[in-house]
C-alpha cells in the first residue's frame, strides 16, 4: 500500500538510505527494530574468556554496580566470618581475661607485700627506738671535742718537749754568765804580748846601727826608747803571772760553751745574748707544763663524761680505744635502720594500699612491680585491640544495616539472615542481568549475522531482473540501481547519480519501481494486491501516463490494483489505459 507521496519512501532529509529500503522493501526491517531494542552499549560488548569486555555504561555499568553490591555484600560475609563468627575477637577477649585474672593475682601479691612491709616497719621503728638517738647524736660532739682536746694536748706537749729542749742550755747559760761577769768586773792585766818585745829588738838594733855609723843622738834616743819598752814589756809580763787564776776560770767557760754550742765564745754579750734567746724558750716550757696539767685535767673529765654516755647507750664495756669504731658501728646501725626504714615506707606509699585492705595470708609470690606495669600496659593494648575490633563490628552492623534495612538495635542473628537473604536476592538479579546481556549479546551476533546476509539479499535484489526491468518500464531511462554504504544510486547507460539528485518524478518513479520490483520478487509466481492513495499526484504529466502504464502493466500481469485519486487528470489516465483491461478495470465514485 502506498499513500499520497510515499512514493518517496523518505523518512528524513537526504532522501532514501539503506535503512529506509529495509524498512519498505525488505524483510529485515523487523532485525533491526529487535536490533534497536538493544543498547549500542551491549551491541558493542563481547563475551571472552568468560568475562564481558566493552564499555562501562549503560546495563554494563548497571551491571558492574550490581557486581559491586554483590562484593560488597560478599566482603560483609568475610568481615563476619573473621569478626562475628570468633577468630581474633575471641582470642582478644580470651587474651584479655587471662591478662586480668594475672593483674587480680598481682594485685593480691601486692597487698599481702603492703601487709609484710607494714610489719617490717614496725620491727624496724620497735628496733630504733631502743637506741637513744639524741645520746648518739650528742657523743658524736664530744667525742670530736675529745679527739680535738688530745690533738692539742699532744701539740702542747711536743711544743713543751721543743722549748724544753731548746732551754737545755739555760741553768748553765745563766751561771756561767754571772761567773763570766764576776770575772770581768776585775780589770785584767795586761797580757805582755809579742809586740813589746819585737819593738824592743827593733829599737836595740837601730841604736846599735846608729852607734855604728855614729850617729849619736839618733843612738841614744833608740837606746832610751828600747830600754823603756824593755820594762813595760817585764812589767806587764809579772802582772799576766799574778793574774793566771782567773783566766783559767774564764778559760774553762769559754771552752764549755764552745762544747755546748759548737762555736767560740766571743764575750759576755755572747753569753748574755745566749742567755736572753733561751730564757724564751725556758719560761715557755715551764708556761707549757702548767697547761698541760690544766689541759690533762679537762681531758680526764671528758673521758668520764663520753664513758658515761657509752654506757647510756649500752656499751658499759667499750674500751677508749675502740670508741671511735664503736661510735661510727652505732651510728652506721642508726644510719641503716633509717635508711631501711624510709626505703620500706616509700615502697610502701608506691603500693598505695589501704591499711583496710591488707592481705596477712603468705604470698604465694613476691610483688613485681615492673610486672604489673607490663601487664597493664599489655591490658591496655589489648582492650584498645578488642574496643578497636569491637568498633570496627559496630561499622560492620552499620554497612550491613544500610544494606539489609534494618534498625541498628536488631539482634545480629536477625541482621545476618537478612543480610544472606539480601545477597541471594542481589546474586539471583545478577544471574538475571547477566544472562540477560549474554543472550542480547547472542541475540546480536545473530541479527548483525542475518542484517549481513539482508544487505546481499537487498544488493542481489537490487541487480535482480525484477528491480531493473520494472525501473526502465517505470522510467524510460535509468537501467540499474546499487548500494554504496548508505546511500542508493541510479544509473543510466552512461552515469550514475545519486538518487536525491534526481528530479521528484524521476525519483517517484525509480522508488516504484523499487517497490513493484521487490514485490514481484519476494512474491515470485504469487500475485497480490497493490493499494496506491493518491499515489502519482505530485508527478509531472509525462511521469504520470508512463507509471499509469507501468501499474497497468502488473494488473495485466496478475496483480490487483486499487488506485485511490481525486485527481481528474489521473481518473483520466486510468480510464484510458483501462479500456484495454476491459472488464478488468472498474471505476468506483466514493461518496
Amino acid at each position: 500500500m502506498v499513500k499520497g507521496a510515499e512514493t518517496e519512501l523518505i523518512r528524513g532529509e537526504g532522501g532514501v538510505d539503506r535503512s529506509v529500503i529495509k524498512a519498505f522493501l525488505s524483510g529485515a526491517d523487523a532485525n533491526e527494530r529487535i536490533l534497536n531494542r538493544i543498547s549500542k552499549t551491549v551491541r558493542a560488548m563481547r563475551f571472552e574468556n568468560r568475562v564481558l569486555v566493552g564499555p562501562n555504561q549503560g546495563e554494563k555499568k548497571d551491571l558492574a554496580r550490581i557486581e559491586e553490591q554483590l562484593k560488597e555484600l560478599n566482603t560483609l560475609f568475610d568481615q563476619l566470618d573473621k569478626g562475628y563468627s570468633g577468630g581474633p575477637r575471641t582470642m582478644l577477649s580470651e587474651r584479655k581475661a587471662g591478662i586480668e585474672a594475672e593483674i587480680a593475682e598481682q594485685l593480691r601479691c601486692k597487698r599481702r607485700e603492703a601487709y609484710r612491709l607494714s610489719e617490717a616497719i614496725r620491727a624496724a621503728e620497735e628496733e630504733r627506738s631502743r637506741i637513744d638517738e639524741e645520746a648518739l647524736k650528742s657523743l658524736r660532739p664530744k667525742m670530736h671535742l675529745l679527739e680535738q682536746k688530745r690533738a692539742d694536748l699532744d701539740r702542747r706537749q711536743v711544743q713543751q718537749r721543743e722549748a724544753e729542749r731548746r732551754s737545755e742550755h739555760y741553768e748553765w747559760l745563766r751561771s756561767a754568765k754571772d761567773a763570766y761577769r764576776e770575772r770581768m768586773d776585775r780589770k785584767p792585766a795586761s797580757v805582755a804580748g809579742p809586740l813589746y818585745f819585737i819593738l824592743v829588738c827593733v829599737l836595740m838594733l837601730a841604736s846599735t846601727t846608729f852607734i855604728t855609723i855614729r850617729w849619736t843622738v839618733p843612738a841614744l834616743v833608740t837606746l832610751l826608747a828600747a830600754t823603756l819598752m824593755a820594762y813595760l814589756y817585764m812589767k806587764r809580763l809579772h802582772d799576766s803571772v799574778e793574774q793566771s787564776p782567773y783566766t783559767e776560770e774564764t778559760a774553762g767557760i769559754r771552752r764549755e760553751f764552745l762544747v755546748r754550742f759548737g762555736q767560740p765564745l766571743s764575750g759576755l754579750p755572747h753569753l748574755e745574748e745566749m742567755t736572753r734567746k733561751q730564757e724564751g724558750d725556758y719560761n715557755e716550757s715551764r708556761l707549757l707544763l702548767r697547761q698541760i696539767a690544766d689541759e690533762q685535767a679537762v681531758l680526764a673529765a671528758l673521758e668520764a663524761d663520753v664513758r658515761a654516755r657509752f654506757v647510756q647507750l649500752g656499751m658499759e664495756n667499750a674500751n677508749p680505744g675502740a670508741w671511735s669504731r664503736m661510735l661510727r658501728r652505732a651510728e652506721d646501725k642508726l644510719q641503716s635502720l633509717n635508711r631501711d626504714l624510709q626505703e620500706k615506707k616509700v615502697l610502701l606509699a608506691r603500693l598505695a594500699v589501704d591499711p583496710s585492705e591488707y592481705d596477712r595470708e603468705p604470698a604465694s609470690a613476691p610483688y613485681d612491680e615492673r610486672r604489673m606495669e607490663e601487664l597493664r600496659y599489655r591490658l591496655q593494648g589489648v582492650t584498645h585491640d578488642l574496643d578497636e575490633h569491637n568498633r570496627k563490628l559496630d561499622q560492620l552492623k552499620q554497612m550491613i544495616c544500610r544494606q539489609t534495612g534494618d534498625d541498628i538495635t536488631r539482634a545480629w542473628p536477625d541482621l545476618i539472615t537478612n543480610l544472606q537473604r539480601k545477597r541471594e536476592q542481589v546474586l539471583s538479579n545478577y544471574r538475571d542481568q547477566y544472562a540477560a546481556i549474554l543472550g542480547k549479546i547472542a541475540l546480536t551476533r545473530v541479527l548483525e549475522a542475518l542484517d549481513r546476509s539482508e544487505d546481499s539479499r537487498i544488493r542481489e535484489g537490487l541487480d535482480s531482473p525484477e528491480v531493473t526491468g520494472t525501473l526502465h518500464r517505470l522510467t524510460g531511462r535509468y537501467r540499474r540501481l546499487r548500494m554504496e554504504g548508505d546511500s542508493l544510486l541510479v544509473s543510466d547507460d552512461h552515469n550514475e547519480f545519486p538518487i536525491t539528485e534526481l528530479s521528484t518524478g524521476a525519483q517517484e518513479q525509480t522508488l516504484l519501481s523499487l517497490r513493484i520490483g521487490f514485490a514481484s520478487r519476494l512474491l515470485r509466481q504469487n500475485r497480490i494486491f497493490l493499494l496506491l492513495d493518491d499515489a502519482f499526484q505530485y508527478s509531472d504529466w509525462e511521469r504520470r501516463r508512463s507509471m499509469v502504464d507501468a501499474v497497468a502493466g502488473l494488473a495485466e500481469d496478475g496483480w490487483q490494483v486499487l488506485y485511490f485519486t481525486m485527481d481528474n487528470h489521473l481518473l483520466g489516465l486510468f480510464d484510458e489505459r483501462g479500456k484495454a483491461l476491459g472488464k478488468d478495470y472498474r471505476r468506483l465514485l466514493l461518496r
